[in-house]
């Protein structure tokens, strides 16, 4: 409303830069994690630094609850959640060189008996 008097940009600019913030925050995961674990990661970030500063080492899972004043399996959520940010594909090589094998194919398959398995567990409560 240009009779409100407020400047334009003054409204624009933050709403804009919080949108792309937020489409970035939502969509750049390669996994879907709650929100609040995703806010945390910025917060554990900074205590991160300024407890390794303050401490001169890198700091402990508690420690960094204790400053930010929240449980400790709040902080190792996020820190497993933050590694779904990216994810790798199945197709690269598991070394540096061609020896190696694909990480895909480390990965195990179906056991071949499993359909042994489930006729049993069926037929079992019939005998």
């Amino acid at each position: 409303d240009p009779e409100n008097g407020s400047d334009f940009l003054a409204f624009a600019v933050p709403t804009m830069m919080g949108e792309v913030r937020r489409h970035f925050r939502d969509y750049g995961w390669a996994v879907k994690v709650p929100r609040r674990l995703k806010d945390l990661q910025s917060q554990m970030v900074r205590a991160r630094g300024e407890l390794s500063q303050e401490l001169g080492r890198a700091p402990t899972p508690s420690e960094i609850a204790k400053h930010l004043g929240i449980e400790r399996e709040s902080v190792i959520e996020a820190t497993i959640a933050s590694s779904n940010y990216t994810t790798l594909s199945t197709d690269v090589q598991a070394g540096p060189d061609a020896e190696y094998r694909a990480i895909g194919d480390t990965i195990g398959d179906v056991d071949p008996n499993l359909d042994k398995v489930v006729d049993l567990e069926t037929v079992r409560p019939l005998i």
